[in-house]
């Protein structure tokens, strides 16, 4: 037995030595022969604090591979102080209440708890013995210094002995996940954390089945939040686990938003979830009491914490497929008739065999397949006087994906005009597939899927085409008078219904008295193709014309409706029919003074005769105007130089008046050579 140490005040007693660092809070399993430290300068979050009993402790020591006890006077207690410490409570250090161990675990510590310490930074340790229990009466102070890795603190779910050897049991769902902050890492901000969850299969931490992408297991990269706290928190609000379940899980704080740049793994903690109900499936395809077309996918939305499904479908009471999957759809369209109702159900599990299941729903999901046969609206059976383009219409069908239809002219539908699967209930047909007056069959069907090849039954109807009514109401009237100042003239008729084109006809079918040119012959036609019901038409020989209009489906006007009645109308020139003028060629009437016919068109020869009336103007108008001018100025000129020749100055008036007329004559003589060739051209052709 020792002898007492603390008849001192504190200095007899010596100060600890030897710290340990554990990553396990159970450590040491025996104080008098401890377990290996942690290196103190690669420390992993959370550790737990342990050194040698000093001389005189209460609980006993160890001295020279002795252990010794102490009756009397014994060592009480410790006092711990951790430099730089995210909770300091005496200036830059978190002091403990008095210890009655030789350890400190500040994950137990009320007033310290998690995240107590700092990843990735170089802490200070201090710890001295006193003999009183209360930290008082303290022998010297020992001081330690360990660095910590940057690797984050997990805090819960909370791992028995911190290295996910034992497991957290009976956790409850939804699962929080907890962990320190990380503030910066070889000097750099943390900006973001990687999850890697794990599910635990046979003592084994196995990739999250979700985080699975081929032979890389992909983690939850969560932006560091910028809330000012010490902890950061994963809630699984999207079933990541799920009832009574073993996972594993860890963390690294990184440099980058995208997950790049980061810390060493923290430890591997493991946890177990506890007992709850998953709540059935409430959204589902196809809806309940919808009717389906082809290809059919059940496809469903997973509750909270569902792994795999049962599933089965029937129709009536015979069982059509069932079985398991971890997909959220399977496809039963080989399994299926046509236009027939059908019940299904899912079951939730929550492992991934579909093994561990909740019960069969109560309630069924009810659907019903497309191909019931349509009901035709348009044409209906037996109608007759059909339009063309013929606008074909038929009944929505619920869950159709497509509609083939077929329009032939024989009832056994061998001589197929058109046919052609399409998504809506309606479909234009025009010529040259459809003809006038021509009974036709037709028919269609509904089908499952797109292509129109999975169908149900025909429906069939019969019609006949229209034909093309005639053109009434012309203009010019029948037997109207027309005239030549009235050219060109629109020529129009009422609308035919359907018609797209038109095709009119005029001849010229008698001659006037008046008309001289010889290239106004009988029998002459004038035939022209346009798409509106009217037309402006330039006529030039007078007498009397015949004319008629058709319509038509085509711009070729071969599928035609009847010719009009037969209209006629005259072309004449109104009395009087007024003088020519300078231009000989396209007027509205010809003036009978001239030796030629001013109604023609205009063309090269008419050039010419242009080029004369203008000389004719010129030399027989304008030139003898100029010659009467120029004697009434040479007149005054004379009068004024012989009584008056003071006006005139040095100006030598009777000479220039000469050499103006000198210079006229030449002007005058080109004038009467140029009328003069024109007139014996134009005579000799």
């Amino acid at each position: 037995m020792e002898k007492p140490k603390c008849k001192c005040e504190g200095e007899c007693i010596e100060a600890p030595k030897n710290p340990r660092y554990y990553d396990n809070p159970e450590y040491p399993t025996d104080p008098f022969n401890p377990e290996a430290s942690q290196d103190s300068n690669n420390i992993y979050l959370p550790v737990k604090f342990d050194w040698d009993d000093v001389k005189g402790w209460k609980d006993g020591w160890k001295e020279n591979g002795e252990i010794k006890t102490c009756s009397e006077e014994c060592v009480q207690s410790y006092v711990v102080r951790i430099e730089n410490t995210n909770k300091n409570n005496e200036g830059n250090y978190y002091k403990t209440s008095p210890l009655d161990k030789s350890e400190y675990n500040y994950r137990e510590d009320p007033d310290a708890g998690a995240c107590l310490l700092k990843s990735g930074f170089t802490h200070t340790f201090h710890v001295k013995a006193c003999c009183n229990p209360d930290g008082t009466n303290c022998g010297p102070e020992s001081n330690f210094q360990f660095k910590t890795n940057a690797a984050p603190e997990l805090i819960e779910p909370a791992d028995p002995d911190w290295n996910g050897t034992s497991t957290a049991e009976n956790i409850p769902l939804p699962v929080t996940l907890k962990w320190c902050r990380v503030e910066k890492i070889d000097n750099q901000d943390v900006y973001s954390y990687n999850l890697f969850p794990f599910v635990v299969e046979n003592g084994e931490d196995k990739c999250h089945p979700s985080r699975q992408s081929g032979e890389v297991c992909v983690p939850i990269t969560l932006p560091s939040p910028p809330i000012e706290l010490n902890y950061i928190e994963y809630y699984d609000e999207v079933g990541l686990f799920t009832k009574l379940s073993s996972y594993a899980w860890r963390i690294t704080a990184c440099k980058t938003l995208l997950g790049e740049g980061c810390s060493e793994y923290s430890q591997g903690w493991r946890f177990k979830t506890g007992e709850t109900t998953l709540k059935e499936i409430s959204w589902f395809s196809p809806p309940d009491g919808s009717s389906v077309g082809f290809p059919v996918i059940l496809e469903w939305k997973p509750p909270w914490g569902a792994r795999s499904f049962q599933y089965e479908l029937y129709k009536g009471t015979f069982l059509v497929v069932s079985g398991k999957t971890t997909d959220l759809n399977i496809e039963v369209t080989s399994k299926l008739d046509l236009d027939t109702e059908y019940k299904w159900r899912v079951k939730v599990c929550w492992d991934y065999e579909a093994k561990d299941c909740e019960e069969w729903p109560k309630e069924w999901w009810h659907f019903k397949t497309t191909g019931a046969p349509p009901n035709l609206n348009y044409p209906a059976d037996n109608s007759t006087n059909i339009p063309i383009p013929t606008n074909f219409d038929w009944e929505d069908v619920p869950g159709v994906n497509s509609y083939r239809y077929q329009v032939s002219s024989d009832s056994s539908f061998i001589n197929i005009v058109a046919e052609m699967v399409v998504e809506k209930s309606e479909v234009s047909i025009d010529y040259p597939k459809l003809k006038q007056l021509t009974d036709y069959w037709w028919r269609v069907k509904t089908c499952a899927d797109k292509d129109g090849n999975v169908c149900g039954e025909w429906s069939s109807s019969k019609f006949k085409t229209f034909k093309l009514s005639k053109p009434i109401n012309p203009s010019p009237v029948n037997n109207e008078e027309i005239f030549t100042y009235q050219m060109p003239k629109i020529f129009s008729w009422d609308p035919v219904p359907y018609a797209r084109y038109y095709k009119y006809l005029i001849t010229y079918v008698e001659k006037s008295p008046e008309e001289v040119s010889e290239e106004c012959k009988i029998g002459k036609l004038i035939e022209k193709i346009i798409s509106s019901n009217s037309d402006l038409v330039s006529l030039t020989c007078l007498g009397k014309y015949q004319w008629q209009v058709q319509a038509c489906l085509d711009e070729k006007c071969e599928e035609t409706g009847d010719l009009s009645n037969l209209w006629t109308f005259s072309l004449g020139q109104k009395i009087p029919p007024g003088k020519g003028g300078l231009v000989p060629c396209g007027r509205d009437y010809d003036d009978p003074n001239t030796p030629w016919n001013e109604r023609e068109s205009c063309q090269i020869k008419h050039l010419f005769l242009l080029l004369r009336n203008i000389l004719d103007f010129l030399f027989w108008r304008v030139g003898l105007i100029i010659l009467i001018l120029l004697v009434i100025i040479t007149g005054v000129i004379y009068y004024f130089s012989v009584f008056s020749p003071e006006i005139f100055g040095e100006w030598a008036a009777i000479s220039n008046v000469r050499s103006i007329w000198k210079y006229a004559g030449i002007g005058y003589g080109i004038i009467f050579l140029a009328w003069l060739s024109i007139n014996l051209f134009l005579a000799i052709t």
